[in-house]
């Protein structure tokens, strides 16, 4: 049981590591039209 919920833990982590790198850009693209 103890192995189910590690594998899970990555998965998800990688997942919204995607979701912060796209938020991130977007940032970015923003910053640079207000700047």
């Amino acid at each position: 049981s103890h192995s189910h919920p590690s594998v899970s833990t990555p998965t998800n982590a990688g997942a919204f590591n995607q979701t912060a790198a796209k938020a991130g850009q977007t940032r970015s693209k923003y910053q640079n039209i207000i700047a």
